[in-house]
């Protein structure tokens, strides 16, 4: 069973997601954002408590970063022309998914950012990038 929950740090508001590791069977808490405002951090908990009750949240720990970008771009979809979500898909399809795609959020190390620019530099333009 999964929960979210709001705590107040120093000036801050963080929102919280308490859930058991289905293979150690131990309680882990992931912080899901941190917020100036009281009303922000309520607006990100309805957003995943509703994750939760409709089976539609991933647990940090399983989630890739292509199946990040796929979800955040599905739903920003909303917000952007769909020429620009077609580019977008185009970009996240074409170089950071068969690069850096097979990686857990948490795995992803500021290291493997690094060495993913460096090897653009090689395919792109710097004006590119």
């Amino acid at each position: 069973m999964s929960f979210a929950f709001i705590r107040k740090r120093s000036k801050n508001y963080i929102v919280y997601l308490e859930y058991k590791d289905p293979e150690s069977k131990k309680k882990i808490q992931k912080n899901m954002g941190s917020y100036d405002k009281k009303r922000d951090a309520s607006k990100r908990l309805t957003e995943v408590k509703n994750s939760i009750y409709t089976d539609d949240l991933l647990l940090p720990n399983a989630l890739t970063l292509e199946n990040f970008l796929m979800d955040f771009i599905q739903k920003y979809k909303v917000n952007i022309s769909i020429t620009t979500y077609d580019c977008y898909i185009r970009i996240c399809k074409k170089y950071i998914i068969p690069m850096l795609g097979k990686y857990k959020l948490e795995d992803l190390k500021p290291i493997h950012i690094q060495n993913y620019i460096d090897d653009l530099v090689d395919i792109l333009s710097p004006q590119t990038l």
